[in-house]
């Protein structure tokens, strides 16, 4: 809180800064150059991928918890990829073929891989709130414990995909067991959600 006193003297809380003009303005100047550098040296707070995960990726076929958000993955060849604990969140995947992969706690959010080949992937834990798996083929895929919570399931292809506690998109939780479909509580029995009991 700044004061005058009345007799040409200036306090800063108190502090007298008389005679200390010059020091406080190079201060300021110092903090505020400071404060420009950490901005700048900031990461791209953009919320799309990074590039030298992208690259990673597509050189290995293996990028464990990196960021590929917003990533342009459409029709690549990724099988076997080792993605575990990736964030793909809106990725675009429509036709890629990540058969073999490994998915496990990957988040898929907003997602799309319509028309995508998942056969035999492992996607344990997965994250899939609001992913448009449209036509995709999940067959013979680990799915236990994945959330499927509001995705696009149409035409989805889930023969002998383990669905054991899987969230599904009405947010019922599938029973332990559950394989190419998902059975739901028997207490919400009574509707079905495009030919999966519940």
């Amino acid at each position: 809180m700044n004061q005058y006193t009345g007799t040409g003297k200036q306090a800063v809380c108190g502090a007298d800064l008389t005679g200390r003009t010059g020091i406080t303005k190079r201060m300021f100047a110092f903090c505020a150059l400071l404060i420009v550098a950490a901005i700048c040296a900031l990461p791209d707070l953009s919320y799309a991928f990074q590039q030298k995960d992208l690259d990673k990726l597509l050189a290995t076929g293996e990028c464990k918890w990196c960021d590929l958000r917003k990533a342009d993955l459409s029709g690549s060849k990724l099988q076997g990829a080792q993605l575990a604990g990736a964030v793909l969140s809106n990725a675009n995947l429509t036709g890629a073929d990540l058969t073999g992969a490994d998915l496990t706690g990957a988040v898929l959010s907003g997602a799309d891989l319509t028309g995508a080949d998942l056969t035999g992937a492992y996607m344990r834990s997965a994250y899939f709130y609001g992913a448009n798996l449209s036509g995709a083929n999940l067959s013979k895929t680990t799915l236990d414990k994945a959330n499927l919570k509001d995705a696009e399931l149409s035409g989805v292809i889930l023969s002998g995909a383990s669905l054991s506690g899987t969230i599904w998109r009405n947010g019922s939780k599938c029973l332990e067991g559950s394989a190419g479909e998902c059975m739901g509580d028997p207490a919400r029995r009574g509707g079905t959600d495009k030919g999966f009991a519940f």
